[in-house]
């Protein structure tokens, strides 16, 4: 029988074969171990971009706490300075009636209990404060009484004890009568 590959095509088809032989082992083996070794390295991968996002939102919620921490201080340092002496009543008294007029409020009587303070004496912050009731009368309509309540309480260190809105003569104008309480430094 004749050789049907000559011995050249034979080194050359061991050769190939051989070369064949070598890239199976690689896919099997190598590949494999390049495969499960990228698979660890993308499940480690999609943990620290998880990290990462949490990361970002904590980052994200620990800069509106230092904004609504600047926020706290400003309205602390507007409160310290807002707190009354037994000096600044008339001033404050001259605020109450500004507040009246712009919510179109006729002030009949403001009165300061005796303008001193009394009752319990309460330390905050490093402040002795005692309490000052005030007693308010006016005349308005329902809307503009609570407007003016509502800006009293926005801009004021103040507290409504009591509220009482008696329909006067007028259907639209009511006589209100307010209890608010105030704290007033202590020396």
């Amino acid at each position: 029988m004749k050789n049907l590959f000559p011995s050249q095509d034979k080194k050359d088809i061991a050769l190939v074969a051989f070369a064949l032989i070598i890239a199976c082992i690689y896919f099997v083996f190598i590949f494999k171990l390049q495969a499960r070794s990228l698979k660890e390295v993308s499940g480690k991968l999609a943990s620290q971009e998880g990290a990462f996002k949490q990361f970002k939102k904590d980052l994200s919620n620990l800069k509106a706490l230092e904004d609504e921490l600047a926020m706290l201080k400003n309205k602390s340092a507007y409160v310290e300075q807002e707190l009354l002496d037994s000096l600044t009543i008339n001033n404050f008294r001259e605020t109450i009636l500004k507040k009246a007029s712009s919510a179109g409020v006729k002030i009949k009587t403001v009165n300061f209990a005796d303008n001193q303070p009394g009752g319990k004496i309460i330390e905050i912050g490093g402040f002795k404060l005692s309490p000052l009731p005030i007693d308010i009368e006016l005349a308005a309509r329902y809307f503009q009484a609570v407007k003016f309540l509502s800006v009293l309480c926005e801009d004021l260190p103040v507290k409504i004890n009591d509220v009482t809105i008696t329909r006067g003569p007028d259907m639209f104008r009511h006589a209100v009568s307010v209890n608010l309480e105030t704290y007033v430094k202590q020396k």
